[in-house]
């Protein structure tokens, strides 16, 4: 890795800790800050434990009466998904259609069969309804019910339908999710992935007493995969971790957690005061904000333990980052303990894009691989579909975010290929309620290509957009708004060279970078701020002295396009102006559909996309 890499690497850290300082480093543009292996996978909370021997794995047998609820049954939906499928072929070909019963996921949904297969082969129900609470329960093990209803009491119409993709085993893309709805998804999540460990791990226990008493190898006995871990959950910060281990546990019905004490000290952390600010960053950045750790989480019949090795683990649950530098570290470099991942639940999408989307595309390319070494592999217990290398068109993949990118539907697409099907949430969306009246000029640039697109939105900014902005009555305060840390090099590069009166701030800049710009920007000894949305993102600073808003790119978080455009009302209440001298540019293509969409709204957007016209404005 290159020390420019490494540099950019540690300054993401210094973003994320308050206490520490370090200078800004110049960052190539062709490069993204990506950890370093070499010198930090050590510090991944949990790292030694995960590298470590396995513990007795099979200790939870003795004297356990194992139930037999769901057992046998033809038409539960773990039985025709996993248990007993019928063989099938690799997907080939998707067919889509809308699914406009369940509102509260979105009246635009889609669910999108495999054409070569027949999906009702995994699951008896193809109605996509809301359903009722008996429904759920009779699809969930005995032993949840209780804790379940003590922890969520009443189920909601959003829980209801949630279920109806998720108990049928589908793929399921959620596309609102954000801090009002965090109960009613994880909820449903945390009961959903635990009666699928509960029944796994039931069926082994099970079938080991069994199997001792026949002495012969039968399919019957086939119940496992090539390695224990079964579910896989993905989230952005450890205080994100820790409430939902905090919800595994009180769902789970065990009383007992090992090495509680020790997860509280390393996960837990009393809040920052952030009392000005919105309430959706005071949800995602409560708490301890490290975004290194891995977690293996066993279950016995008296107790979950934590810090458990990977390998000895029914669940793992880990940051991308964390993940990531645990497979790059350890001494083989393999990542065997994902093979037989069968539910892969990524939660808060939209906060973990802003971290790094090369370290998500690294894990799913690595799940459902068959492993390198086998040694403890007992053959006699590996389902058909393991051996035949299909375990990635069963496993159910959960993702959930505040809204969809790009990069996010990619990896829907290419990684999420559940024979079972596909549902993705879409929603009718309203246009942002800014509660202020402000000219807002969206420009559409053409580029005859998506690899075109940055070369032509630079074009059009420096030769029309920035020249007409500088011959205004007052150019002062021009807040260049960069989407990502690409165009933020790009753009700080070309005011450089030319000599522009600025100053910069990006997620790597110094608080001391960061306070001298505010000030030179709000007493207009500098024309021009270039600001980053990353930086936006884990500061959500207010910005004095901003007549102009320019969006180089539109934000994929709408809130920031709220937010930042809001910044005009401060100075038209600041300097006593008229607010029809303050104005908002954006720039966009027909590849920022997603984005535009968030901000106009459904209704416009196809204008905006398709229409005679490449300017638009709004008042």
């Amino acid at each position: 890795m290159s020390d420019d890499r490494k540099r950019a690497y540690n300054a993401l850290l210094t973003l994320l800790d308050d206490d520490s300082i370090q200078k800004k480093q110049k960052v190539d543009v062709s490069s993204e800050p990506t950890p370093s292996t070499e010198t930090t996978h050590e510090a991944v909370e949990g790292y030694e434990d995960v590298v470590g021997e396995e513990d007795n794995v099979e200790e939870e047998e003795i004297d356990i009466q194992v139930e037999d609820d769901n057992e046998g049954d033809k038409q539960d939906p773990f039985e025709l998904h996993f248990a007993h499928p019928k063989d099938f072929d690799e997907p080939t070909k998707w067919s889509s259609k809308h699914v406009t019963t369940l509102p509260k996921l979105g009246s635009r949904s889609l669910i999108q069969i495999p054409e070569n297969i027949d999906s009702s082969n995994f699951s008896e129900d193809q109605d996509y309804t809301q359903l009722k609470e008996q429904q759920v329960l009779s699809k969930v093990k005995h032993r949840l019910h209780a804790s379940f209803k003590g922890v969520n009491p009443e189920y909601s119409d959003l829980q209801l339908q949630f279920a109806s993709p998720l108990l049928k085993y589908n793929d399921v893309l959620i596309t609102n999710r954000d801090f009002t709805n965090t109960d009613e998804y994880l909820n449903m999540t945390v009961l959903h992935m635990l009666n699928h460990v509960y029944k796994t791990r039931d069926r082994v226990l099970k079938n080991n007493s069994t199997k001792n008493e026949v002495k012969e190898d039968l399919d019957e006995f086939r119940d496992q995969g090539f390695s224990r871990p079964k579910a896989l959950v993905i989230l952005p910060t450890r205080n994100t971790a820790y409430d939902f281990v905090s919800k595994v546990h009180q769902i789970s019905g065990l009383r007992q957690m090992e090495q509680q004490k020790r997860f509280k000290e390393k996960f837990k952390a009393k809040s920052s005061d952030f009392s000005t600010k919105p309430d959706d960053f005071k949800d995602l950045f409560a708490g301890n904000t490290n975004e290194a750790f891995c977690l293996g989480i066993k279950f016995t019949r008296q107790a979950i333990k934590l810090y458990t090795s990977f390998y000895a683990s029914d669940l793992i649950i880990a940051s991308p980052l964390g993940l990531r530098l645990v497979m790059e570290g350890n001494k083989d470099g393999n990542s065997d303990f994902l093979s037989s991942i069968e539910m892969c639940i990524v939660d808060r999408m939209d906060a973990i894009a802003m971290q790094s989307w090369t370290n998500i595309k690294f894990i799913f390319e690595r799940l459902n691989i068959i492993p390198r070494n086998m040694n403890d592999c007992d053959f006699s217990r590996v389902r058909e579909w393991y051996l035949d290398n299909k375990a990635k068109y069963l496993r159910q993949n959960i993702l959930m975010t505040q809204y969809l990118t790009p990069e996010m539907l990619s990896l829907f697409n290419k990684y999420c290929l559940n024979v079972s099907g596909k549902f993705r949430s879409r929603f009718n969306m309203d246009a942002v309620n800014l509660k202020m009246h402000i000219h807002q000029k969206f420009q559409r640039i053409n580029p005859t290509s998506l690899k075109n697109d940055s070369q032509t939105r630079l074009k059009f900014f420096t030769n029309s957009l920035l020249p007409s902005l500088l011959k205004q009555a007052e150019p002062e305060g021009i807040l260049l708004v960069a989407p990502n840390y690409t165009d933020f090099v790009v753009l700080r590069n070309y005011l450089e060279r030319n000599d522009f009166s600025y100053v910069s701030m990006s997620e790597y800049s110094t608080p001391s970078q960061i306070g001298r710009g505010r000030t030179f920007f709000a007493n207009k000894k500098a024309q021009i701020m270039l600001y980053s949305a990353r930086l936006h993102h884990y500061r959500r600073y207010g910005i004095k002295g901003t007549r102009t808003v320019v969006f180089y790119g539109l934000p994929d978080n709408p809130e920031f396009y709220t937010e930042i455009t809001r910044f005009l009302g401060r100075t038209v209440i600041d300097l006593q102006i008229d607010p029809d001298l303050l104005h908002v540019h954006a720039l966009y293509s027909k590849w920022d559909a997603l984005k535009l969409e968030r901000i106009v709204g459904s209704k416009r957007v196809g204008q905006f996309i398709e229409g005679v016209s490449d300017t638009y404005e709004l008042y």
